[in-house]
């Protein structure tokens, strides 16, 4: 009975049969499985094709986007739909040392031939900067030979942190020292081991130390941490290891219920006696408790015990935050160094409070009214350009009023800090007279001591052409008489005009043209490819148990036949073909020129499938005598948008594929297929709808993203479904073994009784 019972559980829980019969149960259940694990394999093979169809799909899109950032976008160098890049000019400088001054572009309606250009005045912004640098020179307090002389190694009080260019360096001053002329020199010493000599100079300023540097570098001075926070509770003190406490390792922060506070362990054991050598836990914790009460006083609610040889603190209803480190005391009693002014740089990040201080010209916190705002004191208001800022010095930063005045476009100023001069600026954002900034202290004189206040406006462009009238505008970037010019620094000479050359240059435009159709092959080449790829049916995605059976190189070379033709043939693709082809050979209404007539047809090889060749003597020659109208077959426009036809009938949408040249027809060709905007019915371009876009939401709303979802249903139910049957299968095995072994007891039984009466 008890080995029915355990073949019961084994076949019930482990799948553990076959024990009585004999029977490879395992290999009996998966060979009646294999027809519906055949079903699951062809499900997840289904899911596989559409997963490769999506990056198919997506990567024809990338291709478009690509075509279409390239020559169709009004950003792009190449933009086919801008006449710029039709003109047939070239302009060259005389002397090429004078395009430090000007710079000079011939466009579509240029006019050939030489250009004097004299008087250039580049427009400028208004702008208000500091004139010095606004902070004090780092130095220490007045010091004596006396405070020297309290100084020493013993007393962990001789050392600080110095950090030039993002290097920090923990220096340590010998001991000995009696006077302040020792003490720079010491100073120097260290700073020039540390980083090189002439790095940081070190002077002697009746009695403070004053530090300076190239204005390129960036140095601070800080103070040293006080290691007590770690070694007081990671000490495990005994007779043969003691603990030794001393100024180095004798603080830490502790904080109390939101209060933070400065420890000082005293050296006393737990009975009070005096002693700075530990060689018990107990007494440490002792000292640690004394410490914290004389911080916090003696109700703390905390405890500080011991174990596994170590001092732990324990709490009662107190919210203790975790120890942290305390700092040496050298920067702060014996260099007497003010925190608004440890370097040489101003800290963007410090409350204003703790900064103003630290400015060259001093601005003390108690001179200063504010306005309340809320929970705010407004201690410093100021205006610019009309507009008020409000801040209070005891909760912001200069991080937070540069952040401020840049986002308020309505004041259209940029506030900018100078890290090698130590100053600010604050500029117009436009150009020319009608730029302008002026600003004004209102409560208190913050923007006064940054040396930013007053008004400044800024000037116009100007320059003269052939000696004619002064051309002028407000900005340095504008067109005249088809020529763009960008002006870049003044030049007042008369007697030495610059020279420009504007030629006729057909090379130039014939290259652009060249360059697309090119570009143009290259994409149609691509597009016919997919949808003319052979298909191989007969390779299906493998399964795991497939893979397992191959090396990496088969299942590579057999990915590569399987992936083969899986948009062959697609109609999206064809589509958008097809709208190319016609884009291009369409007539353009009151342009009068064609493709062909300026010498790019269609390749006469069929196997070319529509790429485009080029007679370069024919269409040089229709650049040099009819660039207007070759430029106007491309650039031709409806005033029509894109986004009005899309959205609006089929007669809008007849009506600016009429009146568009071939330029703007491609460009709405591609945005057919790969725009991420909506149209009337609620649809992106073709291409999304059917495989979307990584980072737009097509991405999990496109048709092949809905059938991924599905087959990972079907596949979540038929995995339930077989689980379910096995386990089935699996019990009625079990089932037969236990009746076979029931069978066996009771013919064993039988078999006893039989044997016991003869």
């Amino acid at each position: 009975m008890a080995i029915s019972n355990i073949a019961s559980a084994l076949n019930s829980k482990l799948r553990m049969s076959g024990m009585v019969s004999g029977l490879d149960t395992d290999t009996i259940i998966r060979q009646l499985m294999a027809a519906e694990t055949a079903k699951l394999d062809k499900l997840r093979q289904k899911r596989e094709l559409s997963v490769w169809k999506t990056d198919a799909y997506r990567d024809i899109t990338s291709t478009l986007k690509s075509f279409y950032s390239e020559y169709f976008d009004t950003v792009s160098s190449k933009n086919l739909k801008s006449a710029n890049s039709f003109s047939s000019f070239s302009s060259t400088f005389v002397d090429t040392t004078k395009s430090e001054y000007i710079g000079i572009n011939a466009g579509a309606g240029a006019t050939a031939g030489t250009y004097s250009i004299t008087d250039i005045k580049a427009a400028t912004t208004a702008g208000i900067y500091s004139s010095v640098n606004v902070s004090k020179v780092v130095s220490t307090g007045t010091l004596t030979d006396s405070d020297v002389q309290q100084m020493s190694s013993s007393s962990f009080n001789n050392q600080f942190v110095f950090t030039l260019n993002n290097k920090t360096v923990e220096l340590n001053l010998k001991d000995g020292l009696t006077t302040v002329s020792q003490l720079r020199q010491e100073i120097q010493d260290k700073i020039d081991g540390a980083f090189g000599a002439g790095k940081v100079t070190v002077t002697n300023n009746a009695g403070k130390l004053e530090f300076t540097s190239k204005s390129t570098d960036v140095f601070s001075i800080g103070t040293a941490t006080n290691m007590g926070a770690g070694v007081l509770f990671g000490a495990v003190p005994t007779a043969d290891t003691p603990f030794t406490l001393n100024a180095g390792n004798n603080k830490f922060e502790f904080t109390i219920d939101g209060v933070t506070k400065t420890i000082t362990v005293p050296p006393v054991d737990a009975l009070g006696n005096p002693t700075s050598v530990f060689e018990d836990a107990a007494d440490l914790a002792a000292a640690i408790q004394k410490g914290v009460e004389n911080a916090f006083g003696s109700s703390t609610g905390v405890t500080f015990e011991v174990k596994d040889g170590k001092v732990i603190s324990k709490v009662s209803d107190k919210q203790v935050v975790a120890v942290g480190y305390s700092r040496n005391e050298l920067t702060n009693t014996l260099l007497k160094v003010d925190k608004s002014n440890l370097s040489n740089k101003i800290n963007l990040s410090a409350k204003l409070a703790d900064i103003m201080p630290g400015l060259n010209t001093a601005l003390p916190i108690g001179d200063i009214t504010g306005v309340i705002s809320g929970d705010a004191v407004n201690d410093i208001e100021f205006t610019i350009n009309g507009k008020a800022f409000r801040f209070d010095s005891a909760t912001h930063s200069l991080n937070d009023i540069m952040s401020k005045v840049n986002s308020d476009t309505s004041v259209n100023v940029s506030m900018k800090y100078d890290v090698t001069t130590n100053s600010f600026k604050v500029t117009s954002r436009d150009t020319g007279v009608t730029a302008k900034v002026d600003i004004a202290d209102s409560t208190g004189k913050f923007m006064e001591v940054l040396g930013l206040t007053g008004t400044s406006a800024g000037t116009d462009a100007s320059l003269k052409i052939n000696g004619m009238e002064e051309i002028v505008r407000t900005g340095n970037s504008f067109t005249y008489a088809g020529i763009s010019f960008e002006l870049k620094k003044d030049y007042s000479s008369s007697t030495d005009p610059i020279v420009i050359k504007v030629a006729g240059d057909t090379t130039k435009t014939y290259d652009f043209i060249k360059g697309f159709v090119d570009k143009y092959n290259e994409v149609i080449g691509k597009l016919n490819s997919t949808i003319g790829e052979k298909r191989y049916t007969d390779y299906l995605p493998l399964t795991e148990e497939q893979k397992s059976a191959m090396s990496e190189e088969q299942i590579k070379k057999w990915e590569t036949y399987a992936k083969s033709g899986l948009l062959k043939d697609d109609s999206i693709i064809s589509g958008t073909l097809s709208k190319f082809r016609k884009a291009l050979y369409d007539s353009v209404a009151g342009v009068g020129v064609n493709l062909s007539s300026i010498g790019i047809t269609t390749s006469s090889d069929y196997l070319d499938k529509g790429k485009l060749v080029i007679n370069e003597t024919k269409l040089k020659d229709a650049l040099a005598n009819k660039p207007e109208e070759v430029m106007n077959l491309f650039i031709k426009s409806s005033d029509i948008t894109y986004y009005n036809a899309i959205n609006g009938s089929s007669a809008d949408l007849s009506q600016r594929y009429k009146e568009s040249g071939l330029a703007q027809r491609l460009s709405d060709a591609i945005q057919d297929a790969v725009r991420t905007s909506l149209d009337k019915n609620g649809l992106k371009g073709s291409l999304l709808e059917k495989a979307g876009v990584v980072g737009d939401r097509s991405e999990y709303t496109n048709l092949l993203y809905k059938e991924i979802s599905a087959f990972d249903k079907s596949v979540i139910e038929m995995n339930s479904k077989l689980t379910n049957k096995e386990n089935a299968l699996y019990a009625k095995f079990s089932a037969m073994e236990t009746a076979l072994n029931k069978m066996n007891s009771q013919s064993s039984w039988i078999a006893q009784q039989f044997g016991g009466n003869s």
